[in-house]
């Protein structure tokens, strides 16, 4: 107060007035709007204008989630009390736990800008990047006039730092007996905050929908989870196959996380064990008699269907009975030229002695092989003779159950077709 004196008369006249009674404060707000996962987003909030002590001005801060959660970042509460221990400028903060308030300590105090480190939490998981907003709303004053500037708000992005791959593995075989289903396991190096589903393709020599139930071609990796499972259930189809894979292929993310990829291991294989063993039988059938310049002809009979590589084995002799090697063609080139013409599904195999069928695929069913064998054409007059061609020691590499049939043997007698007759010549007189 300044007193004023004069003509025997006083007054006061007040001299303190408030240093923002004319003008209009502003509250504002910057700051980053990306920030990666595990650093700190920085905002800074200001305030203009010059106050009295005692005066004081105030604006709600909020942050709102966007695709955020609170776990993504550390509280607003912390960050803010923090900012505000650390204020080196006129007057002072304080926090409400939903508004900011600036009070004027001295004469003449202008704030200094306020700066807000958030920090954000660096998770395992694999995400999409995620974004939050902080803003300032609601300014209020103890005197004068406070508004809004322009920079109210800042929407910020979370950049995750975390990715993964997809791999897949061979975890269980089928099989028939049970049956007992196969397992593919696909697998997530780091777990993501949102399902992850991951497109397949099949192949091998079993059968989708046949050999087992049929695939839908998707796997779904659920949020927070590492790891699914392609189950592969088999079917007991009673088909003699043998045994057959199943191939799994990894293609391609079809949704989750940007941040995911497939891996190094994109494929894996089972097998499906086959439960049904061929009883197979062997059989041979053949011309009883041939004439002598005529060619006997022979058919080996193999019953039962076969697996992909399964075989049968039969020793294959000729023996004579009272022929010799003179009166018929070679044996072994009969045989070797009867492999050598079969035509039928699967191969013959002959090694002098052992003559093997060995299928090529699975449920295969052998055809019967014909063996032309030529009888000699000689000169002489002799008996009818005899040989005989027969089976022995059936058997299998591969564990096929192999016997033999009604037949085993046949026995070929070789029709003589030459003849003679007698006569008597005078040949020298006598003196």
């Amino acid at each position: 107060c300044v007193g004023v004196f004069g003509g025997g008369v006083s007054s006061l006249v007040n001299d303190s007035i408030s240093l923002t009674s004319d003008d209009t404060a502003t509250w504002a707000l910057t700051g980053d709007t990306t920030v990666t996962e595990s650093a700190s987003a920085n905002y800074t909030v200001t305030l203009t204008g010059s106050y009295q002590a005692g005066e004081s001005t105030e604006v709600d801060l909020n942050l709102t989630d966007t695709t955020t959660d609170s776990s993504d970042y550390e509280a607003i509460d912390d960050a803010v009390l923090a900012a505000i221990g650390s204020y080196a400028g006129p007057g002072t903060f304080n926090w409400t736990g939903t508004a900011l308030r600036w009070t004027a300590v001295s004469d003449g105090d202008a704030p200094a800008p306020l700066v807000i480190s958030l920090g954000t939490n660096d998770d395992a998981a694999v995400e999409d990047d995620e974004d939050f907003v902080v803003s300032i709303a609601n300014p209020s004053s103890s005197s004068g006039s406070v508004s809004l500037a322009a920079a109210t708000s800042v929407s910020t992005t979370i950049t995750d730092n975390d990715s993964a791959t997809v791999t897949v593995a061979a975890t269980n075989d089928g099989n028939e007996t049970g049956p007992v289903d196969g397992l593919f396991t696909v697998t997530l190096s780091n777990a993501s905050a949102t399902d992850t589903v991951v497109d397949y393709s099949i192949a091998g020599t079993a059968t989708d929908g046949i050999d087992y139930t049929a695939l839908s071609g998707q796997v779904t990796i659920l949020a927070g989870q590492t790891s699914a499972d392609v189950v592969i259930s088999t079917i007991d189809d009673g088909l003699v196959e043998g045994p057959e894979t199943v191939q799994l292929t990894l293609t391609g993310i079809n949704s989750g996380s940007s941040n995911i990829s497939l891996g190094a291991t994109t494929t894996a294989t089972i097998n499906i064990v086959d439960n049904n063993v061929p009883n197979a039988d062997w059989s041979i059938t053949g011309d009883g008699t041939v004439n002598e310049g005529a060619t006997a002809s022979y058919t080996i009979s193999l019953t039962s269907t076969f697996g992909n590589g399964d075989d049968a084995t039969v020793e294959l002799s000729l023996a004579d009975v009272d022929t010799d090697t003179t009166d018929y063609a070679n044996f072994n080139t009969a045989v070797t030229n009867a492999v050598a013409a079969y035509a039928g599904a699967g191969v013959y195999s002959w090694d002098g002695t052992t003559l093997t069928f060995t299928a090529t695929a699975a449920g295969q069913s052998a055809s019967p092989l014909t063996i032309s064998l030529d009888a000699s054409d000689d000169l002489t007059v002799e008996p009818d003779e005899d040989y005989s061609i027969s089976l022995a020691n059936a058997g299998s590499t591969t564990g096929t159950a192999v016997g033999f049939g009604a037949t085993t043997s046949v026995l070929t007698t070789i029709v003589d077709n030459d003849s003679a007759t007698v006569a008597v010549a005078a040949t020298n007189d006598g003196d």
